[in-house]
């Protein structure tokens, strides 16, 4: 019987699932071990064992790319025991064997476990790489995409994408938006030891793409002069596409015409890459931000504000507890739209207790930005490289309550130094009386000298003349001046 060997048509995947025996490795010869629970058997039969020919390649290949997974009706031993000796270096993301599901193929339950491991919906652009029928009815129940394994077995053309020789699966192909190619070599040049955000930029305006082309900055010179620096560089900057595609998180720099252009007005402090995920606006930015224990007052006008700018602005904020996350749920309930930046990678919450205004953000049509890779933990300083950024994205900033040590003046600052407008609201009669704690640094800029200010915001005094006192309602309408005119004053 002759093979068709015309290209076969790309196939878009965010994941990549794969059957065990006759589809990893001709098994046929060892179903009584793992019907009898031989282990030792098993264990004697593993020097003779092997992978189809290109296979190993071809699942490194699609590793560095997506996430990929396992499941099989097979014991859990008898699959990590195979797994671990024949492909060693693969990472699978999630492995479902006979124990974790009450349900068998054609049954999807087994699937869909491992769909959700991956932490993906299912969908068509997740693949399940079978060899019976079986497997292939499980994919088309559970609504993903079958593929017939065929360099095992020898079977039937079935109506699905048939593969005869492990190098077809080059036809699945990731499914993330096309990352430019500055983009990628400044991910690859952030992953060199030495190599920091600065660097990386001051290459942007060299020509060339390549190694060859890499300007002479000492500190590139020096990390490459590390054996296999690039190649290094080049294989974490992978993983890193990897991660960002399972979360469909979308990277960008400074010469992607989907960068922000408010974050270029930053100059050497513009984010060398932005992680987004979810979508980003058109709209002028407006920063509200403030304490995590803003009174009760505070709260309130953080609602109004918000109300007030959100149906012709995008909301601005950092997703912590207090101001920031009444800002960000006002946004939502006006119907507006909202960026959260994160002081640390996708793929977790922080604070833990907003995990779900961050995925409403997401379903209402917002953004989470991050300036780092995915999965990147919580480190204290990263909020105040968290803060230049809000300021950064906005064409205005509002500083709604905080006391003179508050981490809020970070954005403050930097909404001044790149010359943008910032707005705070006078404290009421009741939290002043009070001496509330939370309002002093409010005070300051409402009754201190210049010089304080001055010495405060950490700025020029000429700068005092972008600082906007908000009294009430009537003081909206001239802020919304200045954003109109982009905080020109």
């Amino acid at each position: 019987m002759s093979v068709d060997t015309s290209p076969l048509p790309l196939q878009p995947v965010r994941a990549v699932i794969f059957d065990l025996d006759d589809t990893l490795l001709a098994s046929g010869h060892l179903e009584s071990f793992r019907l009898n629970r031989n282990q030792r058997g098993l264990e004697d039969a593993l020097p003779g064992l092997s992978a189809p020919s290109g296979l190993h390649e071809q699942l490194r290949r699609l590793s560095q790319r997506v996430p990929l997974g396992i499941v099989t009706t097979s014991p859990r031993w008898y699959a990590e025991r195979i797994l671990a000796h024949l492909y060693p270096d693969i990472r699978w993301q999630a492995v479902v064997t006979y124990v974790d599901v009450q349900r068998r193929k054609p049954d999807p339950q087994g699937l869909l476990l491992a769909v959700s491991q991956m932490k993906l919906e299912p969908s068509s652009e997740v693949a399940y790489v079978g060899d019976q029928e079986t497997d292939l009815e499980a994919a088309r129940r559970g609504g993903l995409l079958p593929v017939n394994a065929a360099w095992c077995v020898n079977v039937g053309q079935n109506q699905e994408l048939s593969l005869h020789h492990p190098a077809e699966l080059a036809c699945l192909q990731p499914v993330r938006a096309a990352v430019s190619a500055a983009c990628e070599r400044l991910l690859t040049l952030l992953q060199l030891p030495g190599v920091g955000r600065t660097t990386a930029l001051n290459t942007m305006n060299e020509a060339g793409l390549g190694l060859g082309d890499l300007p002479q900055d000492p500190r590139i010179t020096k990390a490459l002069q590390q054996p296999g620096a690039w190649e290094k560089a080049s294989e974490t900057a992978q993983q890193i596409l990897t991660a960002s595609t399972a979360l469909d998180v979308h990277l960008m720099c400074p010469a992607d015409p989907e960068y922000p252009p408010a974050l270029l007005g930053m100059g050497k402090e513009q984010p060398a890459l932005l992680y987004v995920q979810g979508r980003l606006s058109a709209l002028p930015g407006l920063a509200v931000i403030g304490t995590r224990e803003p009174t009760r007052h505070g709260l309130e006008v953080t609602r109004r504000i918000t109300n007030h700018f959100a149906p012709d602005h995008s909301i601005v904020s950092g997703l912590a507890l207090g101001v920031d996350s009444m800002a960000h749920q006002a946004a939502l309930q006006a119907g507006g739209h909202t960026v959260a930046v994160l002081g640390h990678g996708h793929g977790h919450t922080f604070p833990r207790q907003n995990a779900a205004l961050a995925a409403e953000i997401l379903e209402s049509g917002g953004a989470l930005v991050s300036e780092y890779p995915p999965h990147t933990p919580v480190l204290p300083h990263y909020f105040v490289e968290r803060d230049r950024i809000q300021a950064g994205l906005a064409d205005a900033t509002i500083m709604v309550q905080t006391d003179v040590q508050g981490g809020s003046w970070h954005a403050a600052r930097k909404a001044l130094a790149y010359g943008r407008p910032l707005g705070y609201p006078v404290p009421t009669e009741r939290d002043t009386a009070h001496e509330e704690e939370k309002i002093q640094g409010i005070l300051l800029l409402e009754q201190g000298t210049p010089a304080q200010k001055v010495a405060q915001l950490k700025c020029r005094e000429a700068d005092l003349q972008r600082v906007f006192r908000i009294s009430g309602r009537e003081d909206y309408a001239a802020f919304s001046r200045l954003l109109a005119n982009r905080g020109i004053l």
